[in-house]
């Protein structure tokens, strides 16, 4: 169960670990301020990313959700989505299943 966006949120969160190290190491010496500085705003970023990236997961559940709900049989989920092949191919089948009457 491991698709693109457990790979996106992996590296925002060791690229935002990464830049919080670098961070420490520029308060911990004084001549380091500006790479402290720099490393706060990189660490700020991914972090904001990681956030946006499951604001989107968090949606495209919903909408997903509300086609179940309502048996909304012209809804599914694109190519272009961000589940794996495998969990699209459930979602839709599940839509599919739900409409049927």
């Amino acid at each position: 169960m491991f698709n693109k966006n457990s790979a996106a949120v992996l590296g925002y969160f060791v690229s935002a670990v990464g830049f919080a190290c670098i961070g420490l190491y520029g308060v911990a010496f004084s001549h380091a301020t500006l790479l402290s500085i720099l490393a706060f705003f990189g660490s700020a970023l991914f972090a904001a990313l990681t956030l946006k990236l499951f604001a989107k997961q968090q949606q495209q559940f919903n909408e997903v959700i509300n086609a179940l709900k309502y048996q909304d049989s012209s809804f599914r989920l694109s190519e272009t989505h961000t589940l794996g092949a495998k969990e699209q191919k459930i979602c839709n089948d599940l839509i599919k299943k739900s409409t049927r009457r």
